[in-house]
């Protein structure tokens, strides 16, 4: 009977002991559409640190900012916030859990795009001497977005460059206005920091040349510098570009300008900075919610 009674007492005390041991819950780990926060360590495959969460980290690599405030930095996952090789890279990753993530070219700045590279000759020939046609036709919505509502055939409007147009057919469509221009007049271009002069004035178009002369300073608007007139001659103007600094910046759209002048010829990237670059990460996860 002893013999028969020990196995099941055996038994009854094990289970006992199971049931008395509570049972820990799964870790929470990251995944898509949690928000979290983290430190982190951003890196080139030559080891250049290129940012960071950590003060100390950005002031031994030189680039701390003190307008900026270290520490974790929090973000929602899988909604954009990160390049796409770090926002996969964190799935699965624990609260406390630190991970070494590769993110090549391709999910996360891209490859260097060719077509975003221009190349402009520091000696640069433009136009000179152009044919403007006198008539000009455009649909009614634009010509009311520049001009407002409640006009008629007839009227003339000033254009703050510095001539009148006038009205000379209207429909429920289109609106054909004319420039109202004469040999002598001048006024201001759109193109750059110089006017226009009106040379010949026919019945479909008009010829203007601009005032600069061989030797004057000017400013191209596409441009972001100045260029000195070297020559004029066959209907254009020769200009050379004047060297500037390297510079970069963001525009209103978000895209990164870095502008280089060479001996012969200036280039103008628009490629993000880290465009083709390999970039490590060096991620804590600090806490997952």
């Amino acid at each position: 009977m002893k013999k028969v009674l020990l196995p099941i007492l055996i038994s009854i005390l094990i289970l006992i002991i199971l049931i008395s041991i509570p049972v820990l819950p799964n870790p929470k780990t990251v995944k898509p559409g949690d928000t979290v926060s983290a430190n982190y360590i951003a890196m080139l495959e030559d080891g250049t640190v290129i940012d960071t969460s950590y003060e100390e980290v950005a002031r031994e690599n030189g680039i701390y900012d003190p307008e900026r405030e270290y520490g974790p930095v929090n973000f929602t996952v899988g909604v954009g916030m990160l390049v796409e090789g770090l926002d996969e890279g964190i799935i699965g990753m624990k609260e406390g859990e630190k991970r070494k993530i590769v993110v090549p070219p391709e999910k996360g700045y891209g490859r260097v795009n060719l077509s975003l590279i221009e190349r402009i000759p520091i000696i640069e020939r433009i136009p000179y001497k152009k044919k403007i046609p006198r008539y000009l036709t455009t649909s009614l919505s634009e010509f009311e977005f520049w001009f407002g509502k409640n006009h008629s055939v007839g009227e003339k409007l000033f254009l703050p460059a510095g001539y009148y147009i006038s009205v000379v057919s209207m429909n429920e469509t289109n609106v054909t206005v004319r420039y109202e221009l004469k040999e002598g007049d001048v006024f201001k271009s759109s193109k750059g920091s110089w006017n226009l002069r009106v040379v010949e004035v026919c019945n479909e178009s008009i010829t203007v040349i601009p005032d600069f002369k061989v030797g004057d300073t000017v400013r191209i608007y596409k441009y972001f510098w100045n260029s000195t007139v070297i020559n004029i001659a066959d209907g254009f103007a020769v200009v050379r570009h004047n060297p500037i600094p390297d510079f970069e910046f963001v525009d209103v759209f978000n895209v990164h300008w870095k502008i280089h002048f060479c001996e012969d010829v200036i280039i103008i990237d628009r490629n993000h900075p880290l465009a083709g670059k390999t970039l490590i990460f060096e991620i804590e996860i600090e806490k997952i919610y």
